[in-house]
């Protein structure tokens, strides 16, 4: 077999359209019927290159992602991550090893100075209750953000973060469908605090009556 027939296979066999699968994981675990969901390449390719103007993700920019590997949350971040040049800190040694997870979380972002930091409300609930007592600008005020999403993030939680963890708060909100709706930056927060932010951008979003009807500006119904 030559170089050039190996080269050739090689190019078939990796001929994926855009419409091709890319991703396989389970969701609605908690809100209905538990389903697969099919991610294919070009909404791969969008969740990673579809970035807010007002979220810094650079080149070289260092992230920890503290949700499952499994989940698709941590998946789209982390390959958004290398797309934009960045690095992951893995946890999995966390995670899996003895000792506080705590306290080798701190250890790991002071060490390699982590830029990003990703987590569920849950998992930010924790972190500021170890960190009882607050330190001027926060345990962590390198971090550029602490992106916060997977459930309602409460007020009081708010303003627990940013005076324990980093000003740097970033609230999320999506679905493992569609990936991020909407984010509020930490410049977003300071004017508007208990809000999720404005919508992405390339995204859509209508508030809509139980028969599936637009509603106008100031109702309320179910969001689409």
């Amino acid at each position: 077999e030559t170089l050039e027939t190996r080269r050739s296979h090689h190019q078939s066999a990796c001929d994926l359209s855009e419409d091709s699968l890319a991703l396989l994981y389970h969701g609605s675990g908690t809100t209905g019927e538990p389903k697969i969901i099919g991610l294919r390449h070009y909404q791969l390719y969008s969740r990673c290159s579809n970035l807010a103007d007002d979220f810094p993700l650079s080149p070289g920019d260092r992230s920890m992602i503290l949700q499952r590997h499994t989940s698709p949350t941590y998946l789209t971040r982390a390959i958004q991550s290398l797309f934009f040049a960045g690095c992951l800190i893995e946890v999995s040694s966390m995670r899996n090893g003895t000792g506080d997870y705590f306290e080798s979380m701190c250890k790991a972002i002071d060490q390699y100075h982590v830029d990003h930091l990703s987590c569920t409300a849950f998992h930010a609930k924790s972190i500021v209750h170890k960190l009882a007592k607050p330190r001027a600008g926060g345990r962590f005020p390198h971090l550029k953000t602490f992106l916060v999403g997977a459930s309602p993030v409460s007020r009081a939680l708010r303003e627990t973060v940013m005076q324990r963890v980093t000003p740097n708060l970033c609230i999320n909100y999506g679905t493992n469908e569609t990936g991020t709706i909407s984010r509020a930056s930490p410049a977003f927060l300071k004017h508007h605090s208990d809000s999720v932010g404005c919508i992405f951008p390339n995204t859509e979003v209508a508030i809509l009556d139980p028969s599936g009807k637009r509603l106008e500006v100031g109702q309320e119904g179910m969001v689409a």
